[in-house]
């Protein structure tokens, strides 16, 4: 299972010329990106006859552009591929934050912000402990490159009097 963060690749290892032997895989990415290969086999390795295959799962919480290149190496001899990995997300910001609340309803406004070419449509939902704060709207289309906005909006109700 592959968390949101996170992109599977599956690896398929084909021998060249008849080759056999053991292929052990390793990747190379930048500091701010995590690699893991399966092989089923430990320490990245493959037993071939023919071919063989692997699972590369990639994982980063900063958005931006990567490079993971992976390789297979047997004694003297590897070989190289290069996958391009794209992550994306949502910036959140809300005004005012913190929300101060002298009179109930209170209400702030939630900015999103697309982060490297995020786009699509969101569902958006508010938890206050035993309070129901509501979102206007709940659905809203997030452009590539652009914003989006919702009210949050936090009632009291008889909890600001001291009542439960």
């Amino acid at each position: 299972m592959v968390s949101p963060n996170e992109a599977s690749f599956k690896i398929n290892v084909s021998s060249i010329d008849g080759f056999t032997g053991i292929v052990t895989l390793s990747s190379k990415a930048p500091a701010c990106v995590s690699t893991i290969i399966n092989t089923g086999n430990p320490n990245s390795v493959i037993l071939l006859g023919s071919s063989g295959t692997a699972l590369l799962t990639v994982s980063s919480t900063v958005t931006g552009n990567y490079t993971v290149t992976v390789t297979g190496t047997s004694g003297q001899i590897s070989h190289s591929m290069s996958i391009a990995v794209v992550t994306q997300g949502i910036g959140f910001t809300a005004n005012p934050n913190p929300l101060s609340l002298f009179h109930s309803p209170g209400s702030s406004t939630v900015t999103l912000t697309s982060l490297n070419g995020l786009s699509g449509n969101l569902n958006l939902s508010a938890y206050y402990g035993r309070f129901s704060p509501t979102l206007f709207p709940p659905h809203v289309y997030l452009p590539e490159g652009g914003i989006a906005t919702a009210t949050v909006t936090l009632n009291f109700g008889l909890y600001a009097n001291g009542h439960n």
